[in-house]
């Protein structure tokens, strides 16, 4: 598997963000039907327009630098919530969290739901959005992206009769 480089987010205290850029390049012999970086639309999309992806679950360690690691990826069946593009300022986080959110002031979109195999997909209208994981009627996402002022959480681009590749790793349990 390899992972795109990303950003992390995480709230030292009143205000002050810190950010930690990496990318990756972890093989696993347990490969799953996520596993694959191909960006070519797989025969069990049936939409025309819109995003579909994967959504696995990190959990363990990933430290770059040891013999083994101990940490394990699996696909996971969740809620995904697609709201309209969504910055930090038009949401609430958790107390003491940069990843949890228990509010977002942005318009809900759509909501769908990943299968037994992390699979998911959902046709959208052309336009910008953010993706949130439920969990536990919160939302998480820990990818921001900076764009003029703003950061916008966990953004995906839907252009015209297009398909976009948006896989998300929950890694909220485990340590890099």
């Amino acid at each position: 598997m390899t992972c795109e480089k990303t950003v992390y987010i995480k709230k030292l205290s009143n205000n002050i963000l810190s950010f930690l850029t990496f990318g990756c390049d972890f093989n696993s012999e347990e490969e799953t039907s996520c596993s694959s970086s191909s960006s070519e639309v797989p025969t069990w999309v049936n939409i025309n327009q819109g995003i579909w992806g994967c959504i696995e679950f990190w959990e363990g360690n990933f430290m770059p630098g040891t013999s083994k690691t101990t940490g394990t990826i699996k696909p996971v069946v969740c809620a995904i919530h697609v709201y309209s593009s969504t910055s930090t300022d038009d949401t609430t986080s958790v107390a003491g969290s940069s990843s949890f959110y228990e509010y977002i002031d942005s318009e809900l979109v759509a909501i769908t739901y990943s299968d037994d195999d992390g699979l998911f997909q959902v046709e959208l209208p052309a336009g910008q959005y953010s993706v949130f994981i439920g969990e536990n009627e919160e939302f998480w996402a820990n990818i921001v992206q900076i764009k003029g002022s703003k950061m916008i959480i966990n953004p995906v681009s839907v252009k015209e009769n297009t398909l976009t590749k948006h896989d998300v790793s929950i890694t909220y349990r485990a340590y890099f």
